[in-house]
């Protein structure tokens, strides 16, 4: 059984009771609104039929091609509470790059149904048709499909292989440091561009898996498909997004167990005037939820071809200015700082990792220093200069990821920051780098995590492409994080790892960790040094190195490959393991 979530569930328990006294009291009233002839008109309808009292809000069927107008979003909501937008059969077409939809200060409000894309794609593709190098560098000639941008800067670009339409194995990121149409004699073919490169970039000669007839894809612009801004226990289902910008979802603004319900972001149909399917759904995170007082509920959901990871959960950092016995002054990038009397603090360093946990008791304005805010811990730390504090109530604690598939993009499948966190059921098929990763990322994104459970959860194919020396992590389950040991309480238990390409379990800088009853199935069947950081053995099916107090039982490894050297490696910083050599064997096979 999954461990409680105290914190979830009493929010859990309040909104039903809250939620229960509404509908005991307001009449569930229903509007139809809308015209697909009159979309510029959506937004305003939806918030009169509101305002007029409807609490169930259904959209007209039909495909609405909205304008940008002037608000932040194509279609704004705001300021709902205790209600449904019901948009089956309703597909909203943006004409502007800006947010797709937006959902502002909204509690308990259902929206389900709709189709969300672009007018046309912005991510580019196209075929390569030659390779080659001259006095000037590296470089592809690329025939840029029809109905996809004939400007596109391919700035972050990838290669994809023509058979299998995936991120092809053995590649890494890629820069355009120019892209200029290919003159053939008098004349300047239409599509056709050079795409040159700086450095070894892209070639077999410097180790690339590329050839003549692969397609080089890139990100383009635009924004999200849907953003909850300070929105409580909304919940978001049944929607399709494709030919995205940066962020499927985007979970913001502090807000408290927003729910992602059979939610899907795919390629879509080949654009107008295009020959060519989608090689790409959008150019970054599926998922992104920062800052979220009690985190995302995720289930049943299917992300595909997108350029980045597929939920990412996490906080921010405040850098720290001065540490004196229990005063820590703090600078908040903003106006105020994010922790207040009774918030709890988590800080580490930016070289030696994690410092100590504490509980916030007053903050006020620094007298001497603008912008810096003095902090009154509970008890004394020493955090020297680099330090940077969290708020791991503000990390999105309490998240849930159940039941979801996520397949064939490029980096993490999940990128998880916060405590007491369920990943459970979920299938992670063909990420480049990472499967599941538990890990800060300072300076930029908090925390470390405690009390996390990644049961039943099956990896396959990752840490084949894209990983590349800045990634310190590609095993499938990837337990990481700043240079001392931060994550605690953190079960991996009940998974099947598939053709997984190098190292399969990673655990470094954890505490109290335990590894049981897992699946290692078909490991090492190809050659791979999967960028997993310094000193990793990726010839390993599992590997263990500045960690404390990890358990190992009941693991199986089945036809572990040419590739492979060891099951489990131990080094000498990993200290009190149990288990370390019966606790992962190899399976033998019963002749009949």
């Amino acid at each position: 059984m999954p461990f409680p979530n105290p914190v979830r569930f009493l929010f859990s328990l309040a909104h039903l009771f809250s939620f229960a006294l509404c509908l005991l009291t307001l009449p569930m009233q229903a509007a139809t609104v809308g015209n697909p002839a009159d979309p510029a008109g959506l937004p305003a309808a939806i918030q009169s039929a509101y305002a007029a009292g409807s609490r169930k809000i259904v959209l007209t069927p039909g495909k609405y091609t909205l304008p940008g107008g002037t608000d932040r979003a194509s279609l704004t909501i705001r300021n709902l509470k205790n209600a449904e937008v019901d948009a089956y059969k309703v597909e909203l077409a943006m004409t502007d790059l800006k947010d797709c939809v937006v959902f502002e200060n909204c509690q308990n409000v259902v929206f389900r149904g709709a189709t969300v894309h672009y007018a046309v794609p912005h991510t580019g593709q196209g075929k390569i048709l030659a390779l080659g190098s001259d006095t000037e560098g590296n470089y592809y000639d690329v025939q840029l499909d029809a109905g996809y941008p004939q400007d596109a800067d391919f700035k972050g670009a990838y290669i994809i292989d023509p058979v299998t339409r995936h991120f092809k194995p053995g590649n890494s990121d890629m820069t355009a440091k120019s892209v200029t149409p290919l003159d053939v004699p008098g004349l300047t073919a239409p599509g056709k561009v050079r795409l040159r490169w700086d450095g070894d970039y892209g070639l077999p000669k410097n180790h690339w898996n590329v050839a003549v007839g692969d397609y080089v894809v890139c990100r383009g612009p635009g924004n999200t498909m849907l953003k909850d801004d300070g929105c409580d226990n909304c919940t978001f289902q049944d929607l399709m997004f494709y030919w995205g910008g940066v962020f499927g979802f985007f979970d913001i603004g502090g807000g408290r167990g927003n729910r992602f319900l059979h939610d899907t972001i795919t390629y879509g149909p080949k654009p107008p005037g295009a020959v060519n399917a989608p090689l790409l759904s959008q150019s970054a995170d599926g998922l992104h939820s920062p800052d979220a007082r009690v985190g995302p509920d995720i289930e049943r959901c299917l992300f595909e071809g997108n350029c980045d990871d597929g939920f990412a959960i996490h906080g921010y950092y405040e850098p720290v200015a001065a540490s004196i016995g229990t005063s820590l002054t703090v600078k908040p990038r903003g106006s105020s700082t994010m922790f207040g009397p009774g918030e709890p603090i988590r800080v580490q360093n930016d070289k030696t990792g994690f410092i100590a946990d504490a509980t916030v008791t007053a903050a006020a304005p620094a007298p001497d220093s603008p912008g810096a805010f003095v902090l009154t811990l509970d008890k004394p730390i020493n955090a020297p200069d680099g330090s940077l504090a969290a708020d791991p109530a503000r990390c999105g604690r309490g998240y849930k990821i159940i039941g979801n598939t996520v397949r064939n993009h490029r980096a993490r499948g999940m990128l998880l920051k916060a405590d007491d966190g369920l990943v459970q059921g979920n299938l992670v098929d063909g990420s480049t780098i990472a499967g599941i990763v538990v890990s800060p990322e300072a300076p930029d994104e908090a925390g470390y995590s405690h009390h996390v459970r990644i049961i039943g959860n099956t990896l396959r194919n990752t840490g084949y492409a894209t990983t590349g020396s800045w990634a310190p992590y590609a095993a499938a389950v990837t337990i990481y994080g700043n240079g001392s040991i931060g994550n605690q309480d953190i079960v991996i238990a009940g998974n099947t790892f598939d053709s997984i390409h190098g190292a399969n379990l990673e655990v470094r800088y954890a505490r109290g960790v335990t590894i049981r009853s897992n699946r290692f199935l078909n490991t090492h069947q190809m050659p791979c040094d999967n960028g997993s950081g310094p000193g990793i053995d990726p010839a390993a099916v599992a590997w263990l190195g500045d960690c404390a107090d990890v358990t190992l039982s009941d693991n199986w490894v089945r036809n572990q490959g040419p590739y492979g050297k060891h099951l489990l490696t131990v080094t000498p910083s990993a200290v009190n393991v149990n288990g370390g050599k019966t606790g992962i064997q190899r399976a033998v096979l019963r002749k009949k």
